[in-house]
């Protein structure tokens, strides 16, 4: 929504409560490994997921300035962003519901 408001309020308005829904999946997002992996590889896990969340924090501000310049505003790369959170909101509701975790005999 943001992307695509012209008015500063609105787009203030739409970035906090694209903020708060990211912020509120965190804490779910962060219990998926240890949810259905073992002790050991939910840590491989959780390292993997910070890893490649560092990636994107390098990566992510070149993306939007590579879009910003070709496209000459913000609308591409907000465009870009929602479509990530989208892609990981996605894999979070096939992963969180196609494994469980068997209890240990």
């Amino acid at each position: 929504a943001a992307a695509f408001t012209q008015g500063t309020i609105f787009c203030v308005f739409a970035l906090a409560v694209g903020m708060s829904g990211t912020l509120a999946a965190i804490s779910v997002f962060w219990a998926l490994p240890s949810g259905f992996l073992g002790s050991t590889a939910a840590a491989g896990g959780i390292a993997l997921i910070n890893s490649l969340a560092n990636l994107g924090g390098f990566a992510g501000p070149y993306l939007m300035g590579w879009l910003k310049v070709a496209s000459g505003g913000y609308t591409f790369g907000l465009c870009a962003l929602a479509a990530g959170l989208i892609m990981t909101a996605s894999l979070i509701l096939l992963l969180g519901r196609g494994f469980t975790r068997q209890p240990v005999q």
